[in-house]
């Protein structure tokens, strides 16, 4: 743990920052890009991505030359870049905006199946009209999609954005390692 101690100065802050980004950006964000809309798992999601990115900061620990401090760099950082095409595939097609008259544009995260009888009453409708028809509410969305697939299609819009900034946080510590080592 005291490896964090020894971490060059320019890398502690982006890590910190990196790990509370979830509360910032649950708190801040008005798109469902930056913290994707979650339904009943807002409550604590923020709380969770937090906690898994802040403990993946101490990964870089483990690195005991400065071969693996370049290894891990690159392989996190590819991860990285995985993580985040995932997260944009997931976010844009699990995440439907649609405009409110009273509140304008709302994002909500919907599933991955439609309830047969709803697909069977609007055979054509796309995901944002039968939003609209279904409803904004948590409870409104998991009568539309199955409750199994909007739980499902949330976790892994979740995991995937808290994989991404805990790998950035992975790389950030294995650059300071290897500047470290070359010092």
């Amino acid at each position: 743990m005291n490896w964090f101690a020894r971490l060059a100065p320019q890398y502690r802050l982006p890590q910190v920052a990196i790990a509370g980004s979830p509360f910032l950006a649950q708190h801040l964000a008005s798109s469902g890009f930056i913290w994707p809309p979650l339904g009943s798992l807002e409550v604590f999601a923020a709380y969770v991505a937090t906690l898994l990115i802040a403990l993946c900061s101490f990964l870089p620990g483990l690195i005991e030359t400065n071969r693996q401090a370049k290894e891990w760099f690159v392989r996190s950082l590819t991860a990285c870049l995985v993580a985040f095409l995932i997260y944009v595939v997931l976010v844009g097609r699990y995440v439907v905006i649609v405009d409110t008259p009273a509140n304008g544009a709302q994002a909500r995260s919907i599933g991955f199946v439609v309830e047969p009888s709803i697909r069977a009453r609007f055979p054509h409708e796309n995901d944002a009209q039968l939003l609209k028809i279904g409803g904004l509410e948590d409870w409104q969305i998991q009568t539309v999609w199955t409750p199994r697939s909007v739980l499902a299609s949330r976790l892994c819009i979740l995991a995937s954005f808290s994989l991404m900034l805990a790998l950035t946080n992975v790389a950030l510590g294995s650059a300071a390692r290897f500047e470290k080592g070359n010092n």
